[in-house]
């Protein structure tokens, strides 16, 4: 087997090298004693930070579940929901984790929730493209409702202006990459070119494989076009499902700082937001976007001239980090203690497949 290229390990250490280095920019020019002492300072309200996240993981299981009533599979909201925490403990956890959980999806559809994988399969492809859309959504409304901290923000941070239209631009993308590929995958026959192209690699053990799933690749065009036909309703119901989780993901922010004792408005925490999120995402080899992200929420806070940005920053960071930290360990801990549900028991079509024929 042929290891990873040259090339990619080299950007892989070099993009993991320059998030180091940002962390450290970081840390070094903030009072760490401070910082920590500011956190001890909330005392038990802290606590109070992790229902943001929380709530923002459970309207994704709301829209989640929308998704799968279009294939006709009702899931449990709890189920569901332990499946988005525990795929999100990966994605925090690892090094270009958001393949990773997505990968992890289907499976754990299909062990907690007896959804089966070509099922799973779509909607998680579909749940993918919605969030994606409902993200550039998020992005443009943190451009109408945040444009002035955006401008106000641009000269210190870019050294000119043009850093709206810039997320207004990537807003932009981002909505037309969820259409294209929406039309792409309810087109009905994605599966079955993925197929074909798998098909064409000179490996007579793929091959094999293939032959036994082909049923399966059938299965999941079958579950897209279900999908495609879903009314525009529906769909644009699930989407406003997703930006509200978008929004609570934002609230979170709003409710360290108060915790801190920094007054800001909504919307100057919308202008941030989009943007360190976007940052996060581009460094996604970098677990939970460590050092890209911290010195985001600085640099921002400095931009928008908070005193004792640094220190202040550094506390924010702890305070954010921390919650996550928690909800890795939930997370993994569902991995242990979840029992699988009987496929069988939740999949009556899985009895109809398997019955000999007469």
């Amino acid at each position: 087997m042929r290891g990873r290229p040259r090339w990619a390990t080299t950007a892989r250490w070099a993009v993991l090298a320059l998030a180091l280095a940002a962390l450290w920019n970081t840390l070094r020019h903030a009072e760490l004693r401070r910082a920590t002492s500011l956190v001890a300072a909330i005392g038990a309200p802290i606590l109070l930070v992790l229902v943001p996240w929380l709530l923002a993981m459970t309207c994704q299981a709301a829209g989640y579940a929308r998704i799968l009533a279009v294939l006709g599979r009702s899931v449990s909201l709890p189920r569901l929901l332990s499946v988005l925490v525990s795929a999100e403990a990966v994605l925090m956890s690892f090094p270009a984790g958001q393949a990773l959980a997505e990968s992890l999806n289907p499976y754990l559809l299909e062990r907690r929730c007896g959804v089966p994988v070509p099922e799973g399969l779509a909607a998680v492809a579909a749940k993918k493209t919605l969030i994606v859309l409902s993200n550039g959504l998020y992005m443009g409304v943190a451009v109408v409702v945040g444009g002035t901290w955006l401008r106000s923000a641009s000269p210190a941070l870019l050294g000119a202006p043009g850093l709206t239209w810039i997320v207004a631009a990537a807003a932009a993308a981002m909505v037309a990459t969820a259409l294209i590929t929406a039309r792409v995958l309810f087109s009905g026959s994605v599966a079955a070119r993925s197929y074909g192209l798998l098909g064409r690699i000179p490996s007579a053990r793929l091959r094999r494989w293939l032959a036994e799933r082909e049923r399966g690749f059938t299965a999941t065009d079958e579950h897209f076009s279900a999908l495609s036909k879903a009314s525009g309703g529906t769909l644009l119901a699930t989407t406003t499902v997703f930006l509200g989780c978008w929004l609570l993901e934002g609230t979170e922010a709003l409710v360290i700082l108060r915790l801190l004792r920094v007054e800001v408005s909504y919307a100057e925490v919308l202008a941030f937001e989009v943007v360190v999120s976007l940052l996060r995402s581009l460094a996604f080899m970098v677990p939970a976007g460590l050092g890209v992200q911290d010195a985001g929420y600085v640099a921002f806070f400095g931009a928008f001239g908070v005193p004792d940005a640094p220190t202040l920053g550094v506390a924010f960071v702890l305070v954010k980090r921390a919650r996550e930290l928690v909800w890795i360990a939930v997370g993994f801990l569902l991995f242990v203690i979840l029992r699988d549900v009987p496929a069988k028991a939740n999949d009556p079509s899985r009895d109809a497949l398997e019955r000999p024929a007469g």
